[in-house]
């Protein structure tokens, strides 16, 4: 019996590791990747890991960086959402990082009411979890960037129609 079990830690404990060793390799490839610009191959590899990984929500949260500037964002937002409902609340940073990031994509998709709301809700989380690292400072700055050109768009609408209908 206890040859099994060491049998078992000396074969299986390693190849975990390896194995997990092997997934963090991948990351680190495909960041590579997203750092030099190659967005679609570094997105192929976070599916793969992600594939291979299906409870780490690491892989899906930088696939949907990669796929954001792809501009695939209803992909990125799907992604980012699949990762926050892995961590839950067991790593409320990590959720918040999720968080941050679905509100950057939204802002970046031009849905600038959806924006202001994903704003809000990482505003909202990150006050209920005052443990987890957060930046509700950028946040606030988002949405107040967001009401300024809001009202800068409001603003040109009227001075186009003056220029469109003149008297």
């Amino acid at each position: 019996m206890y040859r099994v079990v060491i049998v078992l830690l000396v074969v299986l404990i390693p190849a975990i590791v390896s194995a997990q060793a092997s997934g963090r390799n991948k990351l680190v490839s495909g960041h590579t990747m997203y750092l030099e610009g190659n967005y679609k191959g570094a997105l192929a590899v976070y599916n793969e890991v992600k594939e291979k990984e299906p409870g780490n929500p690491a892989p899906l949260y930088y696939a949907a960086c990669a796929m954001a500037a792809l501009d695939q964002y209803n992909e990125a937002i799907a992604a980012l959402n699949a990762a926050a409902s892995i961590v839950g609340d067991k790593d409320a940073s990590l959720h918040a990082k999720m968080l941050f990031m679905s509100a950057v994509v939204r802002e970046r998709q031009g849905d600038l009411a959806s924006a202001t709301t994903a704003w809000n809700n990482y505003i909202s989380y990150a006050k209920a979890h005052g443990d987890a690292v957060t930046f509700i400072a950028s946040a606030n700055s988002r949405i107040e960037a967001i009401s300024k050109k809001t009202q800068l768009d409001k603003d040109y609408q009227i001075v186009r129609q003056r220029i469109a209908n003149p008297k």
